[in-house]
């Protein structure tokens, strides 16, 4: 039995396929969405790149993940690795840190064919 991954929103789509645009130009793009879910998107390589959906509240929902792997395009066999990183920010004289709240962080790779 295959399992039916969940259909992208048509605006999830477009910003997935505004984001891999904007790698023809630069190196990194970020987006913040609806429900405080951050998407940046990062070429690492000429043809490997990096997903990284984040959130303070909670980690991003394997529902998700799933509708995000397919707004982007990747193999459904994608496996999204979790973790919780440290957000810091420079003051404005950047000599003291800030820690904000930890972001739950969920993140893929995959290498352009």
């Amino acid at each position: 039995m295959t399992q039916t991954l969940p259909k992208p929103a048509t605006s999830l789509t477009t910003v997935a396929n505004n984001m891999l645009s904007d790698l023809s130009r630069i190196r990194w793009t970020r987006r913040k969405l609806s429900h405080g879910l951050e998407l940046l998107l990062e070429r690492t390589d000429i043809h490997r790149y990096r997903l990284t959906a984040a959130r303070e509240v909670s980690q991003p929902s394997d529902v998700e993940l799933k509708i995000l792997t397919v707004a982007f395009g990747l193999p459904q066999t994608t496996q999204w690795q979790r973790r919780i990183a440290e957000r810091k920010r420079n003051n404005g004289d950047g000599t003291q840190r800030i820690y904000l709240n930890s972001l739950h962080v969920a993140e893929c790779t995959w290498a352009d064919d």
